[in-house]
């Protein structure tokens, strides 16, 4: 069986990262963290850098390792790739008005391409926002009032972003697998967007 430049068979049920990997998953962690605090005007009052530390990372940090993991898990290659156009267009974005996170992402390959397979693969990453967002709703009263709705709505958005079924998006191969779990899963999106606190 013939991977990917730089690829390896990953055994079933473990996490492996390559050292190319690594290095691309740390620089756009890195313009990730420079967008979440530009998202804030650079101040770095404590609930700032915990709306970025809480809020952003793990939204996308455990978005990506969700699709990761569930695809290693299939005994498939799986490896975080930054895409030069994404992650100029995230580093633009921080010095605009507007702010954009899409650095890179999960790319996965299969000799034997599979929609329902690649629709299971595709839904760990929306799935993961969201219950992040119902984490940070449950533990709402716990936390700070604006660190908790920052991060319920920043995973939502996520979620709901990475849902669309077109393009590159997770929703068109959720969709193309299943529309039922698909209309749940951007439901609970947008309820957690728009539900007042």
């Amino acid at each position: 069986m013939v991977y990917p430049e730089g690829a390896f068979y990953a055994p079933p049920r473990r996490l492996v990262f390559s050292r190319r990997e690594v290095r691309e998953l740390s620089l756009a962690t890195l313009i990730l963290l420079l967008v979440g605090f530009s998202w804030f005007g650079f101040h770095f009052h404590p609930y700032i850098v915990g709306a970025v530390l809480i809020g952003v990372l793990p939204a996308f940090l455990l978005h990506e390792l969700a699709h990761k993991f569930s695809a290693q898990r299939q005994g498939l290659w799986a490896e975080f790739r930054i895409d030069p156009i994404g992650l100029t267009i995230t580093a633009i974005s921080i010095l605009a008005p507007f702010k954009v996170v899409a650095p890179g992402a999960v790319v996965v390959w299969t000799p034997y391409p599979d929609s329902s397979l690649m629709g299971r693969i595709s839904a760990y990453g929306p799935l993961t926002n969201i219950a992040l967002a119902i984490l940070f709703l449950a533990f709402n009263p716990l936390l700070p009032h604006y660190l908790a709705e920052f991060a319920i709505r920043f995973n939502a958005f996520i979620a709901f972003f990475n849902l669309l079924p077109f393009g590159i998006f997770d929703g068109r191969k959720i969709i193309a697998w299943s529309w039922k779990l698909w209309g749940v899963l951007i439901v609970l999106a947008v309820i957690l967007m728009v539900l007042p606190f």
